[in-house]
């Protein structure tokens, strides 16, 4: 991954994740500007740090938000957050939007996310 630009992460992989993948994450180099993750089907927005592990899409979503604001935070903020856009449904599609809408909007991801550099 030492040259990566773009990197996709689907939820299914996260189980597999070896510990320490987002820590590597973090490590990689100022190349890596566009991310995507996939949202679990049936995933919740959550309001708070204590409600994270309660929902469903908890878990990925609280270290997205950390590794968006760790390269934030050390100068290397990405060009592009987005959610991949899969599921089975239009109505799947639809409530996997609302989730991740509300979850970038209520984090204030935005303001982690610079310009192409």
């Amino acid at each position: 991954m030492a040259d990566v630009h773009t990197l996709e992460v689907g939820h299914g992989y996260l189980p597999y994740w070896y510990w320490g993948f987002l820590d590597d994450l973090k490590q990689l180099g100022p190349q890596l500007k566009t991310i995507h993750f996939e949202l679990e089907e049936g995933a919740e927005p959550f309001q708070d740090r204590a409600d994270v592990y309660n929902r469903r899409g908890g878990r990925l979503l609280a270290q997205i938000e950390e590794l968006v604001k760790y390269w934030f935070e050390h100068g290397r903020p990405f060009s592009a957050v987005e959610r991949m856009v899969v599921g089975e449904t239009e109505r799947d599609g639809r409530l996997q939007d609302y989730v991740w809408r509300c979850f970038y909007g209520d984090r204030g991801l935005c303001q982690c996310v610079g310009p192409d550099q």
